[in-house]
């Protein structure tokens, strides 16, 4: 259950914030790392879209949530919930830029390969309705299938009693981002035939046709 410690001689303030919330799914790459956002195409899916998250929270955007967060609760003098989750993705974050600077003299510690590796998972779905976090856990199994350590993948899955299955995403595509270096990532949709067309009609098909 959850814990609060409360800090002697510090009051409370009421919530005021100067800065508008972020209204839909296409302000929250700009406002968290505008150099990614830079290179985006369109933005197929979001776990925000699901959950009503957007409309019925104040969500703000950071370059670092969990201290910026911690900063402002401070600064401004405001309650602050800490999610397990939160500080977890912020050492893998850390972990993954440590690995991916030194990908060369770590290559011993996680894979046997050289190079990058090509991992594959395939959805029947389309661009549309494909699961995408789905399939990006089902491509750590793919990793742990080719590591040294397959315990690395549920070593790096949150898997605290606040876990949602956007945590365990996120988890999956730190772990993704944090061996890039020894994979190259693919997923395959299949789609149906929407529909058929025929050439034209030759005589012997007419001919054929009017026998039947």
């Amino acid at each position: 259950m959850p814990v609060t410690v409360a800090i002697p001689h510090s009051k409370a303030d009421s919530w005021e914030y100067p800065y508008p919330k972020v209204e839909n799914t296409s302000q929250l790459l700009p406002g968290a790392s505008s150099q990614e956002a830079d290179r985006r195409q369109k933005i197929i899916q979001s776990s925000f879209s699901f959950n009503g998250s957007l409309e019925e929270n104040h969500v703000m955007l950071s370059r670092n949530g969990l201290v910026w967060s911690s900063f402002h609760a401070y600064s401004t003098h405001h309650h602050l919930t800490i999610r397990p989750e939160g500080i977890w993705f912020a050492v893998i974050t850390q972990l993954s830029v440590y690995i991916n600077a030194n990908s060369k003299k770590m290559r011993n510690y996680f894979v046997s390969h050289g190079g990058q590796k090509k991992l594959k998972v395939i959805s029947s779905a389309s661009l549309h309705t494909a699961d995408f976090g789905n399939l990006a856990q089902q491509m750590t199994i793919e990793i742990a299938k080719n590591i040294k350590d397959p315990s690395l993948r549920e070593w790096v899955l949150p898997s605290f009693s606040t876990t949602t299955d956007s945590d365990r995403i996120v988890g999956s595509v730190l772990l993704m981002g944090a061996l890039q270096q020894y994979f190259s990532y693919t997923m395959t949709l299949t789609c149906g035939i929407p529909s058929v067309t025929t050439a034209r009609r030759s005589n012997r098909l007419r001919r054929h046709s009017q026998k039947t």
